[in-house]
């Protein structure tokens, strides 16, 4: 797990402890099905990992909150705004534990990160008529018609198109494509959304490969893109596989231009895999700072609040931490349940977010198609393009 960065243990909301999460704050009813006393703590459930290889998501989920809290205040209505986390591990068995553990504290809404943890959470959710808020990319979430999700992120139905043409428009056109995912919900997605992309454009990947998340060699499938001559490939993993990936793809020779989704612009992917080799990298992603005067302000506090800076992730946990207490603040009674809550969030329309004027369609997810392509410089993020829906076409 990422060390800390400039905490103040005593402004925690919450403590995390094996098997759930303790709230400084007493807990009472404010879930679906009843309405909460005048004074009672708002919840707000938070499933995300907060142990193992992706540890960081929930690290960055706390640094995101605290934040928000700074800037909104801890409380609307007058009534506290307390979190209840519970570690998801960024494992879909653990996810569903988790999300009972959370569930059972009443939350207006649940947070969820990983795909496969939100996959395995919907059910448990929806039964209980309770809103997932997910950082998640896999298009398939919120392509269902289930009421009860929103993503805070556009998914990779959209942006692999859009990136896929970008890809091809760049490179040498005569050149064979490779694509290597993980068999993650997320990696599954994700391949068959840049694969689609593609093949708008008349292009079949010449290798086509997939690995465990547990995975920690990737030759047979590294080896397979350079014995078919690949110049393009296209790499996706989680932070530190996709870091990993990237490591390896060099140690053995792979001469191809390598593109990654948004996990490559994380500082966990620059530390593993190195600052030389991360310059020749390029990834698409939601957020860098120089894209607007929004994402530059953000960044600088973000960076003077705790001594790091923000990533992709962290601007989308920010979007979701302030885009919910922006709802229970402005409208009254969105506190008194998670429908109520379900009904004022899907209306949230606030402007000027690291990643844009932020609002949801009619699924749930976000109207703002934004999508950056990025590279590093020196250890340092650098904007290469900015993307519109239109460059799909």
């Amino acid at each position: 797990m990422r060390t800390t960065h400039g905490h103040d243990p005593a402004r925690r909301v919450t403590t995390l402890i094996a098997g759930g999460a303790v709230t400084a704050l007493a807990l009472t009813g404010c879930g679906s099905g009843t309405e909460a006393a005048e004074d009672a703590p708002i919840t707000v459930g938070i499933a995300a990992p907060y142990s193992g290889d992706a540890a960081y998501y929930g690290e960055w989920l706390d640094d995101a909150w605290e934040l928000a809290f700074g800037e909104l205040g801890r409380e609307a209505g007058g009534r506290p705004i307390a979190l209840a986390k519970s570690d998801a591990k960024c494992e879909p068995s653990a996810a569903v534990a988790a999300t009972r553990t959370v569930l059972a504290k009443n939350p207006i809404a649940v947070i969820t990160v990983c795909s496969g943890d939100t996959r395995a959470a919907i059910p448990l959710t929806q039964a209980k008529k309770v809103s997932i808020v997910s950082g998640s990319f896999d298009p398939s979430l919120t392509a269902e018609g289930n009421k009860y999700i929103f993503r805070v992120q556009t998914h990779d139905g959209l942006t692999n198109k859009i990136y896929a043409k970008w890809i091809h428009d760049k490179s040498d056109k005569k050149g064979k494509v490779g694509v290597i995912t993980d068999t993650t919900p997320y990696g599954l997605a994700n391949n068959k959304t840049i694969t689609a992309g593609f093949a708008d454009l008349g292009v079949t990947p010449a290798v086509n490969s997939t690995y465990e998340y547990a995975a920690t060699d990737y030759a047979g499938q590294l080896l397979a893109l350079k014995r078919a001559g690949i110049g393009v490939a296209y790499m996706e993993g989680y932070d530190l596989q996709a870091a990993r990936l990237a490591k390896q793809a060099y140690q053995l020779g792979l001469d191809a231009k390598l593109y990654f989704p948004t996990t490559a612009s994380s500082d966990t992917f620059l530390k593993t895999v190195g600052p030389e080799l991360a310059n020749k990298i390029t990834y698409s992603t939601p957020f860098l700072p120089e894209w607007s005067d929004a994402a530059r302000g953000f960044s600088k506090k973000w960076e003077d609040r705790f001594g790091y800076p923000p990533n992709a992730d962290c601007a989308s946990f920010y979007t979701m931490a302030v885009t919910m207490l922006s709802t229970l603040r402005s409208n009254p009674g969105a506190g008194q349940s998670a429908e109520a809550f379900n009904a004022a969030y899907r209306k949230a329309k606030i402007p000027d977010l690291p990643m844009g004027d932020f609002a949801f369609d009619e699924k749930g997810d976000p109207v703002n198609p934004l999508v950056l392509t990025g590279t590093w410089e020196n250890g340092k993020r650098k904007l290469v393009d900015v993307l519109l829906p239109e460059d799909a076409e």
